[in-house]
């Protein structure tokens, strides 16, 4: 950071502390009453009003300390003409100017335990408090009831809230939403399956090697790293022969409720002949995975190696939760936030934003602090197009690709040549899916897609950009030790980390929330053409309603798919 750049942050900080007071005041203004509202959705049967031994997990977000210039210090970073541009916090950085203060967080506990609130977990951020009480103590702090249900594909009994549940004033103006008034499973991965049994021949060695396909006849990292142009291909200028940005010193996080086999990465690795010099870490949140599902088991395989095989040098951080609930979903961005190790993190799932109460809100809650420390968040926007898991709704989207600080990563089919070298591209439309996006109804228009011309000006617009996901031309991976071809959107978003971590190694920093300068590059500079090509422009493939392909920006793929090297050195 330059000293230019170190006066510009500390002048910040004191406008920042100068004016709390009066961002609390109109923060305890804004304070909604209803934290929860009565989940309903098709495949629901009450059983009654739950009792005394049914124990209630709730997680409390807590308002953040001077809010706009929180806001305000987020653009900031993302404007090259800012002299904040770029300049990230650390954690304590954050705690100091805009987590609530000890005594707020402090005061918080007490009056919670007073209510008969036990405390199951605390964040150095003071930002989230998890608390667990019967589900009487719940029913009288949050003037609600809960009830005993059961869900359609879901097992075992689980519990909802069955009236409102509202803020006690005693918390009004800290608390900014809570979570867990039930353990409805609202999220569910993103991929797509499709058996094979083509075997096609192997190609020369490259940096990321033979063979460009699979057993089954998908991909391999080849394809992709070759085919989108990632950093990884590219020799480092003084370095050793062989030497490539391979996210070597980035950190690369994957969001899942299972654990991926390391035995299986390697048989995928070995396979591939790719050469993983980054770790992996494990981190349990609210217990970890107890008995995952099938489908998220399988997710988790895809994710972490999608991303070790297509980068790596990068460090590989799992964070593994229990199950698909709102609550541990925003535990664990919490979790992932608080912590500041990831540089990206990965989400190949999603829900109905207009399913959950609050949910969409908690988890920008959790990304506006990670942006703010330079870290991006990137999800899947769904395999259907415009139907969304969990919607009514016919035209919907999905969160957590849903919000400003999201990366919003759609699907395309991608075609490349024997040598891994890109042909062409179109919108994933096919028999095995469709890649999702639309316009949010929860979050307006952000200021990044304001001047895009084929932006639906009513809400949030997704996708941002795509990589591909059909499972037709989807990546050869090994699941329990057996291979087999995997798309869906579930892939073009650890697509997308990897081509981050290593983009953000040729760039030597972080880049945080990278909406803005993509948009604002891609305004300014285009597509580029030839060997300055900076992405790929999706104009064909089959339209799914108002997802249509064509020149420019569209609610099918977006800007389009990135030239990963070029793109880290022009658009982000």
């Amino acid at each position: 950071m330059t000293p230019m750049k170190r006066r510009g942050l500390k002048s910040f900080f004191a406008v920042a502390a100068f004016s709390a007071s009066t961002a609390l005041a109109s923060a305890a203004v804004l304070q909604p009453t209803i934290v929860a509202g009565v989940p309903r959705g098709a495949g629901m049967r009450d059983l009654g009003r739950a009792g005394a031994t049914v124990r209630i997990d709730l997680v409390f977000l807590l308002k953040y300390r001077n809010d706009a210039e929180l806001g305000a210090l987020i653009a900031a970073q993302g404007d090259e003409a800012s002299p904040l541009h770029g300049n990230f916090l650390t954690s304590q950085q954050f705690r100091d100017a805009f987590s609530p203060t000890p005594q707020t967080y402090e005061r918080a506990i007490a009056l919670l335990k007073h209510a008969g609130f036990s405390v199951t977990g605390t964040n150095r951020s003071r930002t989230a408090l998890d608390v667990s009480a019967s589900a009487p103590v719940v029913e009288r702090y949050f003037n609600t009831e809960i009830h005993r249900i059961m869900v359609d594909g879901s097992a075992g009994i689980r519990y909802a809230n069955a009236r409102p549940a509202i803020l006690p004033n005693e918390l009004r103006g800290t608390v900014d939403g809570v979570l867990g008034f039930d353990t409805i499973e609202w999220f569910k991965p993103l991929y797509r399956v499709l058996p094979r049994s083509i075997v096609l021949p192997s190609i020369p060695d490259t940096k990321i090697g033979q063979p460009l396909r699979g057993p089954d006849g998908g991909f391999g990292p080849l394809a992709f790293v070759q085919g989108y142009n990632f950093p990884v291909q590219h020799q480092i200028a003084g370095k050793p022969n062989g030497t490539t940005y391979d996210g070597t010193g980035h950190a690369a996080g994957i969001a899942i409720p299972a654990d991926p086999a390391d035995s299986d990465l390697t048989t995928f690795l070995n396979f591939y002949k790719v050469k993983r010099t980054g770790k992996t870490t494990r981190v349990p949140v609210d217990g970890g995975p107890h008995s995952p599902s099938g489908g998220a088991q399988l997710e988790a395989a895809l994710d972490y190696e999608t991303i070790a095989g297509a980068a790596p040098g990068a460090a590989v951080f799992i964070y593994e939760f229990n199950q698909f609930t709102a609550k541990e979903v925003v535990d664990t961005y919490d979790a992932a936030v608080d912590d500041n190790k990831v540089d990206t993190l990965n989400s190949s799932f999603g829900a109905c934003e207009t399913s959950g109460f609050f949910t969409p809100q908690g988890i920008a809650h959790a990304f506006k602090q990670g942006v703010a420390q330079g870290q991006v968040f990137h999800a899947s926007t769904g395999d259907s197009g415009t139907f969304t898991f969990g919607c009514s709704s016919t035209v919907s989207v999905q969160t957590p690709a849903d919000t400003p600080f999201t990366t919003a990563i759609g699907g395309t089919a991608l075609t490349v040549d024997t040598k891994g070298n890109y042909v062409s591209e179109q919108y994933w439309n096919d028999s095995t899916g469709a890649g999702g996006g639309g316009v949010s109804k929860i979050f307006p228009l952000p200021s990044f897609q304001k001047h895009v011309k084929g932006v639906t000006t009513t809400g949030r617009n997704i996708p941002d950009v795509s990589y591909d996901a059909s499972a037709i031309t989807g990546e050869d991976i090994v699941f329990s030790g057996t291979f087999g071809v995997i798309g869906g959107t579930s892939l073009a978003s650890p697509l997308f980390g990897a081509c981050i971590v290593e983009a953000e190694q040729v760039l030597g920093k972080r880049v945080g929330n990278l909406n803005p300068a993509l948009y604002s590059h891609w305004l300014k500079d285009g597509y580029g053409s030839g060997k300055s090509l900076l992405a790929h422009d999706i104009t064909t493939g089959s339209a799914f309603g108002i997802l249509v392909p064509q020149k420019g920006y569209d609610l099918a793929t977006g800007i389009g798919t990135l030239d990963c090297f070029n793109a880290s050195t022009k658009l982000l």
